[in-house]
């Protein structure tokens, strides 16, 4: 896999830079140096780069709860998924999305990513009910455990695809047993969650990441 597999872009902000620029040490000064004080001020601002992507790993961390406005965690959550689908192609990855059914018809454009059906194109990722979220979850169990008894490293590092599961109704996925287990799966396992509920509090304990839109969008 490529180092940036499913590393996908939440949005832009400061991060702190990659390089480091040491000024000369300070020494006893008489009068004050125009030329050190700029020098130190450089070093300071170079502390930061500004306006650079701000990413989210997957792979290695599974889970990713987005709280808040809901017109904005809904637009974080679609974004996420265009990105997922243009950056990996459907036999590395499949996405799965579990909603209530008043909110079928706005997340309906998943239906026709190739990434939302199975191999077989035979049956599609998408729930909107307790009948489908369960069978769907049903499922998604069978995949963790099948994976969890593969033991050599050879086999683990070529488990594909990727599922990335995408749940916007907390009672439809968080009520079943598998829910436990979303958070606290291995990097080698290939699963990862992204929760997209109204509060806090609505998270699973072990969210990796969480997108608070409530006010200005920050991440934790």
């Amino acid at each position: 896999k490529d180092k940036d597999f499913m590393t996908l872009r939440i949005g832009h902000g400061s991060t702190k830079a990659t390089f480091k620029i040491i000024a000369p040490r300070k020494s006893l000064e008489l009068e004050e140096d125009e030329y050190m004080t700029q020098i130190r001020q450089v070093v300071e601002e170079c502390k930061y780069v500004n306006n650079v992507p701000i990413t989210i790993d997957l792979h290695n961390h599974q889970s990713v709860g987005i709280i808040g406005n809901k017109e904005k965690r809904d637009r974080l959550t679609k974004n996420l998924i265009y990105q997922a689908a243009f950056h990996h192609n459907y036999d590395e990855l499949k996405i799965i999305l579990i909603c209530d059914k008043d909110e079928a018809n706005d997340y309906s454009f998943v239906k026709w990513l190739p990434h939302n059906y199975d191999d077989q194109k035979s049956f599609r990722f998408f729930a909107n009910d307790n009948t489908s979220s369960t069978s769907l979850l049903d499922k998604i169990a069978e995949v963790i455990e099948e994976r969890e008894q593969i033991k050599t490293s050879n086999d683990l590092n070529n488990i594909k695809p990727y599922y990335l599961i995408v749940s916007t109704s907390k009672n439809l996925t968080l009520n079943h047993a598998i829910s436990r287990k979303l958070t606290q799966l291995k990097p080698e396992i290939n699963i990862g969650t992204i929760f997209n509920y109204d509060r806090l509090n609505d998270l699973p304990n072990d969210c990796y990441f969480i997108c608070d839109m409530t006010n200005s969008p920050i991440m934790y």
